[in-house]
């Protein structure tokens, strides 16, 4: 069982060295950790994501990093995804120079599990205002910020 506290460290351990502002579109989806997904395009990361996906990210991702140290800090915002009313209009992608994929989905490197039915993912302190620009032009509502405070860390996220 992946508990959130452990699955938000190794999702910063993970991903942040790999943040790479000239690579939005590819930088923060790693083959390790590419969901099982059926891909419209090879070229282009979109697809329909849905809850298993999520916990394959999470578990490849806690195994891959089972004997590694974890983080010293927790930095950078929290975002909740509700990935099931994406309106699939690619404003998020355009906006966002592809961080955002054509789904409405960030990259699955930041995927740290699924919270209440939605997409929890952390966003490296750089990021934060070109996902706040995604958010402005994502016309559903599915993007939430949320505090740390505001979470159960000891719920199982895979």
């Amino acid at each position: 069982m992946l508990l959130l506290s452990q699955a938000i460290e190794e999702t910063i351990v993970w991903a942040a060295p790999r943040v790479d502002t000239k690579n939005l579109r590819w930088g923060l989806r790693s083959p390790e950790l590419r969901p099982d997904a059926e891909f419209y395009d090879p070229s282009n990361p979109g697809f329909f994501n849905k809850s298993s996906y999520i916990c394959q990210v999470a578990t490849k991702r806690s195994s891959i990093l089972a004997s590694k140290p974890t983080a010293t800090s927790i930095y950078g915002q929290l975002l909740l995804v509700d990935y099931e009313i994406t309106n699939h209009n690619e404003a998020t992608e355009v906006e966002t120079d592809g961080f955002f994929d054509w789904a409405d989905n960030p990259p699955w490197d930041l995927w740290i599990g699924e919270y209440n039915s939605q997409l929890l993912t952390w966003i490296p302190p750089e990021l934060v205002d070109l996902v706040r620009r995604g958010n402005d032009v994502e016309c559903m509502g599915m993007f939430q910020w949320i505090g740390l405070h505001e979470l159960n860390l000891e719920t199982a996220v895979a």
